[in-house]
């Protein structure tokens, strides 16, 4: 278990390497082209040694799928007590189903940066224009995903779930 988070720590490290670096204004194109490179070769080492570690293709895949939702669990970790405060938490069938929908609903998005990859963090991607956009394309994330989840959560846990998104907002 040690030997996992410990791999874990170590692509979390790097992510926030390249991240900071760019976010301190780092501007010079052949260098950030060059943190990218390396981060993204430190990205395939350690997902090779946790394919190694795990030794199992079906884990590896949960763990590619887990790594791929973070942002999404992440979320629902920091605003889950919205649906408690409802009197109706999420059961974990319904957690994975809303993590999958509000994925589906991120990753469509294909004329905006990614905020949750670190070669996003730049500046450019920061503007008053660029942030306007963005936040349209949430509101349009969060319709999506409370439209999808009606199908299986309660009409309190959808209000709950409006509320969540708007303070995520």
């Amino acid at each position: 278990k040690q030997d996992l988070k410990n791999l874990l720590a170590e692509r979390k490290s790097k992510e926030m390497d390249f991240g900071l670096a760019v976010m301190a204004g780092e501007r010079d194109e052949k260098k950030v082209a060059e943190g990218l490179k390396a981060l993204e070769a430190a990205k395939t080492e350690i997902d090779g040694k946790i394919r190694t570690f795990l030794n199992n293709e079906e884990d590896f895949q949960k763990y590619k799928s887990w790594e791929e939702t973070k942002g999404e669990r992440m979320q629902l970790n920091m605003s889950g007590s919205a649906f408690s405060n409802v009197g109706e938490p999420l059961t974990s069938e319904q957690e994975d189903r809303l993590v999958a929908a509000m994925h589906a609903a991120r990753t469509q998005v294909k004329d905006l940066p990614d905020m949750q990859k670190p070669e996003n963090f730049k500046p450019e991607n920061l503007t008053p224009e660029m942030v306007d956009r963005m936040m349209k394309s949430f509101e349009s994330q969060a319709s999506q995903v409370a439209q999808q989840a009606g199908g299986f959560l309660s009409p309190k846990q959808i209000e709950a779930l409006k509320t969540m998104q708007q303070t995520q907002k």
